[in-house]
């Protein structure tokens, strides 16, 4: 009889686990679900990420981003929709995290691993740009660190890192 309620409450105790990390997931993952269930316009991730705060803002977008996500090295988007329709490479990413940081107020700055990629394609004009490259014929990579009042995130396409500053 010992061995059935034991085996009985391991089961119930198993459920709950699973409950809450379900749970979990869903608060997680929740704007992501209503980009993938529902309408994944531009007018509706406007809608859904504008008016947040920062941490919440970035999340939002991100999750946008993972709905969208299409790595292609030879799109070369010129406007949100073609980056939909496409795909597009870091660079175009990191356009979409910035430019909509912006619109919903936020400060951002790029992040650019290549001093010669950036050099090619006129970015050591931006003021916005932090060029970490080594000057070398090498393969570089872009991002985005956006900050509010309290913290920042690193937006990196399909990645998100964020952290609040205690004060």
């Amino acid at each position: 009889m010992k061995r059935k309620n034991k085996a009985i409450l391991i089961l119930i105790i198993s459920i709950l686990i699973l409950f809450i990390l379900n749970m979990i997931y869903f608060i997680n993952y929740s704007y992501r679900m209503k980009f993938e269930l529902g309408d994944k316009s531009i007018d509706n991730m406007y809608e859904l990420c504008n008016n947040k705060d920062f941490f919440e803002t970035s999340k939002c977008l991100n999750a946008y981003v993972r709905t969208i996500f299409n790595y292609n090295v030879k799109s070369n988007p010129k406007n949100l929709t073609q980056l939909i329709d496409n795909g597009g490479v870091c660079k175009d990413y990191a356009e979409f995290y910035a430019y909509y940081l912006k619109e919903f107020g936020y400060k951002y700055q790029y992040v650019d691993t290549s001093h010669i990629i950036g050099l090619r394609e006129g970015y050591l004009s931006d003021p916005n740009t932090l060029y970490l490259g080594d000057k070398y014929l090498r393969t570089g990579h872009m991002f985005i660190v956006g900050y509010g009042d309290n913290g920042y995130c690193s937006l990196d396409m399909k990645l998100i890192d964020c952290h609040k500053l205690k004060f």
